[in-house]
Formats: structure tokens, sequence, C-alpha cells
């Protein structure tokens, strides 16, 4: 723990010590996915739980949309509350035949 700061979150803090300004740098894709699998949400999870569509979190893992600022301090309040919040995963289909 860094200042009360996990050093494995998703919040990332840099320190400006002329200014006294406190700077969070925006999250990666790559940032967010192993975010996702270290805490074991699958993208359908993470999206129900956002609001957001399957699709967003794709693209946001694969750098083809920008992860709103927000993000960060979504991700930091699930973790804060574990797994408690992690909607069930969906069955998956039977195969064909």
């Amino acid at each position: 723990m860094v200042n009360g700061w996990s050093t494995d979150s998703p919040i990332k803090i840099e320190l400006d010590k002329h200014r006294h300004l406190v700077y969070i740098t925006i999250m990666e894709g790559q940032d967010l996915k192993q975010w996702r699998e270290k805490t074991g949400y699958s993208q359908g999870q993470l999206a129900r739980i956002l609001g957001v569509d399957v699709m967003t979190v794709s693209r946001w893992e694969r750098g083809i949309m920008q992860i709103p600022s927000y993000l960060k301090w979504a991700l930091a309040y699930l973790e804060l509350k574990g797994g408690e919040l992690k909607p069930p995963l969906k069955r998956k289909r039977k195969e064909r035949r």
C-alpha cells in the first residue's frame, strides 16, 4: 500500500511535488483486461454491472474505444465490495449436433 492505496489497484497516482497536485493516469486496455482476469470477472459480467454492452468492454480492452475516466473509480469500488456485486455467469449454450 502506498498512501492508503493498494499498489495492485487500477488507480495509479502521480504526485507533482512542485504544485502539490495529484494526477490520476488514464487506464489502458491491457490494464482493464488484467484487472478483470485477476478479479474473476468475465467481459459480460463486467458489462452488466457497469450498465454497458459487452462489446463496449471488449473495445475498451482492445484499445478501439477510450476508457472513460470514471471507470477506475468504479473498478476500485467493485474491488472494495469483493464479489458481492458480481452477477452470476449465464449458462452456456448446448452444442448443436
